[in-house]
């Protein structure tokens, strides 16, 4: 007879410790709360991954509407400010509504520009953003974002002004990261937005996030829904430990700039999508955890599940899986 539980649930208690699963050598480490405030006991309290790792704000053509001190908290963060486009339109937008400070600034605006204001790229550039006109059809703007992201921080040889062109900078990147894929810096992108809105143009961005996963290990992608606040991120497979501390009150507002109502008191909503294949799962801190679960679209999928675990929840799966998570 074989020892291994099947498909078995069990039902913890509102609060847990997961004190007993720490330091295992085979468990990947995610800290989604480093882009609030990556120096923070809060975000990186057990490991210097997070600080080794450069940040990114990339943000789309999406209308921004989270609460201006989480934005700021993210922007502070970001060694490197991109927008897609339209995303310096929804920039502007967003930091006149809320009075922010003039000297907020993207470095960088990239795309083939056409949903980019005239009068937002001059003010913008006015203030030292630099434009990089890439008129490929061929590839999205969140592609051509993550190639000049890449190229910057790893490729710095290049001459990133000197790639206006069709395609030039996203097939430069794409022979750079062939050739060098051993010594790459690890990069965390925070992407504001691309999910919401068209559910065609969702897809994509899930689409695009698993196949530089599998082409470019070394950058990690982070998705804030503008439409709630949650995070969206990929696991590869084994097992996955996401350390995101349950917060109080006090230290809820100081990095989110608000206290989230949710569903239930102190316990963030969790859902494991099996979006690319079928996984089985074995999951740690959650209300209602799972051992040698089979999830798919076609079967079973653990939607609205919660975080009682004090430290962040684990996940073990056999299979690229993605989560989302309330802040």
């Amino acid at each position: 007879m074989s020892d291994i539980i099947m498909d078995h649930v069990i039902e913890n208690d509102d609060v847990i410790s997961l004190s007993h699963h720490f330091n295992k050598t085979n468990q990947s480490l995610l800290y989604p709360l480093s882009f609030l405030n990556r120096n923070s006991s809060l975000s990186s309290s057990s490991s210097s991954s997070s600080s080794s790792s450069s940040n990114v704000l990339l943000i789309l053509n999406q209308k921004i509407t989270i609460p201006p001190k989480l934005f700021i908290n993210i922007l502070n963060n970001a060694d490197l400010i991109i927008c897609a486009d339209g995303g310096i339109n929804q920039l502007k937008n967003f930091t006149d509504s809320h009075n922010l400070s003039s000297s907020i600034k993207p470095h960088y605006v990239i795309g083939d520009l056409d949903s980019a204001t005239p009068e937002n790229l001059s003010y913008y550039t006015n203030k030292g953003t630099i434009k990089l006109l890439q008129s490929s059809q061929y590839y999205t703007d969140f592609n051509k974002s993550v190639s000049l992201i890449n190229t910057y921080f790893n490729f710095p040889q290049i001459d990133l002004k000197s790639l206006n062109t069709l395609d030039e900078l996203e097939t430069c990147e794409e022979k750079l990261n062939n050739l060098s894929k051993n010594s790459l810096k690890k990069i965390d992108i925070f992407v504001l937005g691309g999910v919401g809105g068209r559910f065609d143009q969702t897809i994509s961005i899930i689409h695009q996030i698993y196949k530089y996963k599998l082409s470019r290990n070394h950058i990690n992608f982070t998705i804030l829904n503008p439409e709630h606040e949650e995070l969206i991120f990929l696991l590869t497979p084994g097992e996955n430990f996401i350390n995101m501390p349950k917060l109080n009150q006090s230290d809820e507002f100081k990095l989110l700039g608000f206290n989230s109502i949710k569903s239930r008191h102190n316990m963030r909503n969790v859902g494991i999508l099996p979006l690319l294949n079928d996984t089985i799962i074995t999951t740690h801190g959650l209300k209602w955890d799972v051992t040698n679960w089979s999830t798919s679209l076609k079967s079973k999928v653990s939607s609205s599940n919660l975080q009682v675990g004090q430290e962040g929840f684990i996940i073990k799966n056999s299979d690229y899986i993605f989560v989302n998570v309330e802040l």
